[in-house]
């Protein structure tokens, strides 16, 4: 009984430091931290040589860096730029892409020079759709 109980409590322990790990990692995280506060869902994805970060607000995708830079004003991201002049289509500024969610779900994202990106459906409802109205709440618009 006494093995049965120790077990478990070590269970226990581990299953919370795990998660406050988890928590805490969330928490220094800038992008994830910024997409959180922003009312978003931080989620990754693998390109050919990298993996970047998104924030899900709604049904909307953005670049979670860019998110982050375009609240701190420190650079007006392209893809930012691109979506609040009401352009809808990737070309001829941008590069479309499908890449894979780490949980292995595909999407189309817009890619620019910058390095800045926006999911294909994203761009394409365009600013004044409300299926972008989070994302437009978070960017200020």
């Amino acid at each position: 009984m006494k093995s049965v109980f120790s077990n478990t409590m070590l269970l226990v322990l581990a299953l919370m430091t795990l998660s406050f790990s988890n928590l805490a990692h969330a928490n220094t995280n800038p992008q994830m931290r910024q997409c959180r506060l922003s009312g978003g869902t931080f989620t990754s994805v693998q390109t050919s040589d990298d993996i970047v970060g998104l924030c899900q607000l709604g049904s909307a995708y953005i670049g979670s860096l860019d998110l982050l830079y375009h609240l701190d004003k420190s650079a007006t991201p392209l893809s930012i730029e691109i979506y609040s002049q009401g352009v809808t289509s990737c070309d001829p500024m941008g590069t479309s892409r499908v890449v894979k969610t780490l949980e292995g779900v595909e999407m189309r994202l817009c890619f620019y020079g910058d390095g800045s990106l926006i999911e294909m459906n994203t761009l394409q409802n365009g600013i004044s759709s409300l299926n972008n109205t989070e994302l437009n709440q978070a960017l200020g618009f």
